[in-house]
């Protein structure tokens, strides 16, 4: 394990990163996933929304400049 030296002179023990650096990474792909998958829904679902919610093509325009 990693240590560093304090003030003291005393070796302090430095907790490692690696593993919550992974986790980040995983977090952050999953978020990625998450929002790709929805921006494919609303483009397979736009013709069906469109008419049942009475949406635009500007109004889906923005929808989909918002993701």
């Amino acid at each position: 394990m990693a240590q560093a030296i304090a003030d003291t002179g005393a070796a302090v023990p430095v907790p490692r990163a690696g593993r919550y650096r992974w986790m980040i990474v995983a977090v952050l792909f999953a978020a990625t996933t998450v929002n790709y998958i929805d921006r494919t829904m609303l483009g397979l679902l736009a013709p069906t929304l469109g008419t049942e919610l009475g949406w635009s093509e500007n109004d889906y325009g923005n929808i989909v400049t918002a993701f």
